[in-house]
């Protein structure tokens, strides 16, 4: 039963994305996504949580309802779904689905993550693990820099203090200078990212800058947090995620 709920509601999605002059494919094999990035162990980015996260995606991993297009300032994306597993000892093993846009900008951009500090699946169930991530959070913010006081102080530390308190105490800026970390968390992006829920986070690599969101644990009768249709899987991609999403991209504007 949930098999066929699932392709009616691929069915519904492909049929939205005609509408808006989009693309649908039901996989993202032809994308070649678990070759496409490699990622340093400092930055966030949506596969931080698969064993082999410095490659991105597994290639064991499923990447479902593929959409392109052109977003409304005219940049090319590709927008997906995939299912990871928060796995942590003890058998309290959860899984989650995160959606996935990014947009190509056709330049060499600088590698930033502007990462939400509590999104879905980083502390995953066991209490262990959320005291553990408490006292490196704690930590981690005292050894941040700032970009203008702190741009030429030698350290290990990748994070800077960028933009209100409010944002500094929900998002984490990883980048390797100042410059780069004000890029990616312009004042405008931090306005659009604090009043998403659920809660959006960027990152760049290479030609192009990519966003992701969770979207609950697995569980029934779920409904879109951006406020979409109710559906029944949450492994379905819904097309006001996508739209949330490619809003986010939108702000982002081309480095200095």
């Amino acid at each position: 039963m949930a098999k066929a709920t699932a392709s009616e509601h691929s069915r519904r999605l492909a049929t939205e994305v005609g509408r808006r002059g989009w693309q649908y494919f039901p996989s993202g094999d032809h994308l070649s996504l678990a070759r496409r990035w490699n990622w340093h162990c400092r930055f966030e980015h949506p596969f931080e949580l698969q064993a082999q996260s410095k490659l991105g995606l597994s290639r064991y991993d499923r990447i479902g309802d593929v959409v392109s297009g052109a977003t409304p300032a005219g940049r090319p994306f590709w927008a997906f779904w995939y299912t990871l597993s928060d796995n942590v000892p003890h058998g309290f093993a959860s899984r989650v689905r995160r959606s996935v846009a990014f947009i190509y900008t056709a330049r060499p951009l600088p590698t930033v993550s502007v990462a939400d500090r509590n999104r879905t699946g980083r502390t995953g169930s066991n209490p262990a693990q959320a005291i553990l991530a408490g006292i490196q959070e704690s930590t981690g913010r005292k050894l941040q820099k700032r970009p203008v006081a702190d741009a030429g102080r030698p350290g290990r530390t990748s994070d800077w203090a960028v933009g209100t308190e409010e944002f500094q105490r929900q998002y984490r800026v990883r980048a390797n200078d100042g410059r780069s970390a004000e890029w990616l968390a312009a004042p405008a992006i931090q306005q659009a990212l604090l009043s998403r829920r659920p809660a959006v986070s960027l990152t760049s690599n290479g030609t192009v800058i990519l966003a992701w969101t969770d979207y609950g644990w697995t569980g029934r009768n779920g409904v879109t947090d951006h406020g979409g249709t109710p559906i029944e899987n949450v492994q379905d991609l819904d097309i006001v995620t996508i739209e949330a999403l490619l809003e986010v991209l939108d702000i982002v504007p081309p480095p200095l």
